[in-house]
């Protein structure tokens, strides 16, 4: 635990959108140290080795294999290089004990923190809605380390982010199914959609009357006749991603499944894509 007159300082590994955002957000309260492979030349052994905390934001996309399983290689690379001892905290969306895994391979403590630093690509930016309800989830046992790490974002954000602590087990699962839930909702409504097109109703009455009823949340609520079905970077991976793991484990998913198929029989034209930039309170 620091004194009020120290500073933290963390290590960040990955500046991409992500990295980014958490590097602007840390700098609230600490002094951050970045590194990515893709623009720097030298990795900051010394820098990191006097870290606090290194915090890794790099890319999980889906495997070359094309079996829909999430490739771990980038974080893995992330990890290799680390100087021992020091806590890590993981920002990238990994299969649920993905954390766990690397705790015991890698013999440091790691704290999952799923990140909710979306894209879009429509002029009213969906996540803005987390203005009013700031969360941040951390999955990872009780600690020291987690003690302190939690202290650190609880003064960069403020006192109304929401601070939620659970078994990285069941934040990793959380995160998934956020994202494959965005994915059947949106396959849902776009089935609503046909069936209007169809019987000549028009769409945007029927949505606004759905939407009336309180319990059903706008986010992910339309249907685009140009650009049917969900796309992007997350959704598609996410989902694939998931669905391996479920495999892997045993367990049935018809439902996500289902909507997987569903959705790759749709056609969608490319989007420009707009990375959202929330404030600080939303970088959770």
């Amino acid at each position: 635990m620091l004194n009020s007159n120290q500073r933290w300082t963390v290590g960040l590994i990955g500046v991409g959108h992500v990295g980014a955002i958490t590097r602007d957000a840390l700098s609230f309260r600490s002094h951050v140290v970045t590194y990515d492979i893709a623009r720097d030349l030298e990795y900051p052994d010394a820098d990191f080795a006097a870290c606090d905390f290194l915090v890794v934001c790099v890319n999980t996309p889906p495997s070359p294999d094309g079996d829909g399983a999430a490739d771990l290689s980038q974080v893995h690379a992330a990890f290799d290089r680390m100087p021992p001892g020091i806590p890590a905290v993981l920002r990238s969306t990994v299969p649920p004990g993905t954390t766990d895994m690397l705790a015991e391979r890698y013999q440091r403590e790691v704290i999952f923190w799923p990140e909710y630093v979306g894209e879009t690509r429509f002029v009213v930016q969906t996540m803005d809605q987390l203005n009013k309800a700031p969360f941040v989830i951390f999955g990872a046992t009780a600690s020291p380390a987690l003690s302190s790490w939690v202290d650190l974002v609880a003064e960069c954000f403020g006192p109304l982010v929401k601070i939620y602590q659970v078994p990285s087990l069941e934040a990793e699962i959380v995160k998934y199914m956020e994202n494959s839930f965005f994915a059947v909702k949106t396959t849902f409504v776009n089935e609503f959609r046909s069936l209007c097109d169809s019987l000549g109703a028009d769409w945007q009455s029927v949505r606004e009357g759905w939407l009336l009823d309180p319990r059903v949340e706008r986010d992910h609520s339309d249907a685009f006749r140009t650009a049917p079905g969900f796309g992007g970077r997350c959704l598609p991976k996410d989902v694939a991603a998931i669905l391996v793991r479920a495999a892997e484990s045993g367990a049935s998913m018809p439902l996500l499944n289902a909507v997987k198929e569903i959705n790759g029989g749709r056609v969608r034209p490319a989007q420009p894509v707009v990375e959202i930039m929330p404030t600080a309170a939303q970088q959770s």
